[in-house]
């Protein structure tokens, strides 16, 4: 009764709400690969992108774009979102009552899909979806294979945390987990402890590194993306005092997005009382923050997403009484309640489309945040990247002005602040200070504005000539 109620919930919460178009970044490159993808190119179409490093969420994919032959891939790979969220609520309810009892597992599983990312990730085309299943499904049959001591389970659960790897490397970050939790349940049994940690690494290999292998077929491509990420650390060497405060800065702000700002001061109250009772659980977080100090892992709060397993056990495990449940989910559905409604508009990043979509005989000049729109409508553009110089932009204006109406948005105009990044703007690309990477371009150029979004700060300038 209970799985129908949190099913039932599941599903009526996110279907009218789905989001079966690209919204984020990553989404409008996830379409373009699936799009081309067959059985027979799985090989060279992955290692061909610039995203080998999801390997198991297209294959998944290109199964679901097979089972649905006459719907767009879009819908396919929105109900892959879907159906594997679904999955997840389904096993961490299944995990928390095996750790617990039904009532905790009830209220905590309501708190998980209040969470708002996690929302996010059910409704739209990402891959997040898929790899928290296999990571959670990995957590309850390393759970069974403990209580019934049977290395069957222990192999198994790492098989299967194995394919969260193939979906995101970075799953690697929460395998000291899965070893302190054999190490501990066999504490008195140290052989049978290191015997169970080598079953779940050979599983863990066997699925997640030679997988991988078998997948791409290439040892170059498979050095290239564990090595590819590995820099792409957030806070800098800028001193002791300023890395510090990147990585509170980082943990604040992806904290806020993936639970809600109601969400996460439930956390850190939760984590207090934790401390004050000597409890350590707490310390599931760590793994997580790490992740937010990565740009690929944590910027938008990817594999950190994570962290709403963790999260929804804490808050579950203080004051455990019904009416302190209650109140905890009731301060979060004041911070949920406005996300499903936000979804039945298209996101900003659209608008810039619905501006120029018939205008004739246009180029544009846009930001890498935007390149996917308008290669998705076929638009001609050129595209503002962080090594871009001036040079190159100016020899694009020169070689179009006498011919095409060239037009320059406000999000190259910005570049790399203040860019659109799903329905609002990017997280971490706010910031006012400092020069945007264009410059003083314009002032080469006669200019006027073209077209302006009403009620927002999206508009087009139209370059007219050069200055003498």
């Amino acid at each position: 009764m209970i799985v129908f109620l949190l099913s039932l919930f599941y599903f009526v919460s996110r279907i009218p709400f789905l989001r079966t178009y690209p919204v984020y970044y990553d989404s409008f490159e996830y379409i373009r690969i699936v799009e081309k993808l067959s059985w027979n190119s799985i090989t060279t179409i992955i290692s061909s992108s610039h995203q080998p490093i999801h390997t198991l969420y297209f294959i998944s994919n290109l199964l679901f774009k097979s089972l649905l032959p006459h719907q767009p891939v879009e819908l396919a790979m929105t109900m892959n979102s879907l159906l594997f969220g679904y999955g997840v609520t389904v096993m961490w309810y299944l995990f928390m009552k095996k750790i617990s009892h039904k009532k905790i597992a009830l209220f905590s599983t309501i708190i998980l899909l209040l969470f708002p990312y996690f929302y996010i990730t059910n409704t739209h085309i990402l891959y997040e979806s898929e790899m928290l299943f296999f990571q959670i499904a990995s957590g309850y049959i390393v759970l069974i294979g403990i209580e019934k001591k049977k290395p069957f389970y222990i192999f198994l659960s790492g098989l299967v945390l194995g394919l969260a790897h193939l979906i995101f490397i970075g799953t690697m970050f929460i395998l000291p987990i899965y070893f302190f939790a054999l190490l501990k349940a066999f504490k008195k049994h140290r052989k049978i402890a290191l015997l169970f940690c080598a079953l779940f690494g050979i599983g863990y290999f066997l699925s997640g590194f030679l997988g991988d292998f078998l997948f791409l077929q290439s040892i170059p491509l498979l050095i290239t993306k564990y090595v590819k990420h590995a820099g792409d650390v957030v806070a800098n060497n800028q001193g002791l005092i300023f890395l510090l405060g990147r990585i509170i800065r980082n943990i604040l702000v992806q904290s806020n997005a993936i639970l809600s700002g109601g969400g996460f001061i439930l956390l850190i109250f939760a984590c207090i009382v934790l401390v004050s009772k000597k409890k350590y659980l707490y310390l599931l977080l760590i793994p997580y923050f790490v992740l937010m100090q990565y740009w690929h892992a944590g910027f938008f709060g990817r594999l950190a997403i994570g962290i709403i397993f963790p999260a929804a056990f804490i808050i579950t495990s203080t004051f455990t009484n019904t009416r302190a449940q209650l109140a905890k989910i009731a301060v979060l559905v004041v911070f949920f309640i406005w996300i499903p409604w936000r979804q039945l508009d298209p996101p900003p990043i659209y608008n810039y489309y619905y501006l120029v979509q018939n205008e004739k005989n246009v180029v544009v000049i846009t930001s890498d945040y935007n390149r996917f729109l308008y290669e998705r409508f076929s638009i001609p553009h050129f595209v503002i990247k962080g090594d871009t110089a001036r040079e190159e932009i100016k020899k694009y204006i020169d070689a179009n002005l006498k011919n095409k109406t060239v037009l320059i948005d406000s999000s190259a105009l910005r570049y790399p602040y203040f860019q659109y990044d799903g329905s609002s703007y990017n997280i971490m690309s706010t910031r006012t200070d400092g020069t945007p990477l264009i410059g003083n371009l314009l002032e080469t150029y006669t200019y006027k504005e073209f077209k302006k979004e009403a009620f927002s700060d999206i508009f087009f300038l139209r370059i007219l000539s050069k200055k003498k």
